[in-house]
């Protein structure tokens, strides 16, 4: 076959659909500046900070509050860290407790606000890019 053949027709040949796709997202990224004012009113520490803190607990505690126990979470000022890496990190760089964010702020209702915001924003992100 010639080239100009092979050419005329992979021009009229429509791409092959992959069987499979696969989407990766990041919860956080769905959730708005004006939810991230409401759930911190004392400002956001960053996600960085925020592991297994208010958003997280939060959410647990809207969709599974049986398996929060609240009475064990530490009420600790957020960990400081200097903006540089140091390996192996001094070990004084991370409260005693390990948690970097403390959860106290979390609550039920701040789940439910940021699972509704969440759910929304992540289906039409989903409907857009697998349409």
């Amino acid at each position: 076959m010639a080239s100009a053949d092979r050419q005329m027709i992979g021009d009229a040949t429509p791409e092959p659909q992959p069987a499979l796709q696969v989407m990766r997202l990041e919860y956080w990224d769905f959730l708005t500046a004006a939810t991230l004012a409401d759930v911190f009113p004392d400002g956001f520490p960053g996600f960085a900070l925020e592991h297994a803190a208010v958003i997280e607990t939060s959410l647990m505690l809207h969709y599974h509050p049986s398996l929060v126990r609240t009475d064990l979470i530490p009420d600790e000022p957020p960990a400081d860290f200097p903006p540089y890496d140091l390996y192996p990190t001094p070990k004084d760089w991370v409260p005693p407790s390990g948690v970097l964010s403390s959860a106290k702020g979390a609550s039920a209702e701040k789940g439910q606000r940021m699972a509704h915001e969440l759910a929304q924003r992540m289906a039409a992100a989903v409907a857009r890019a697998l349409r």
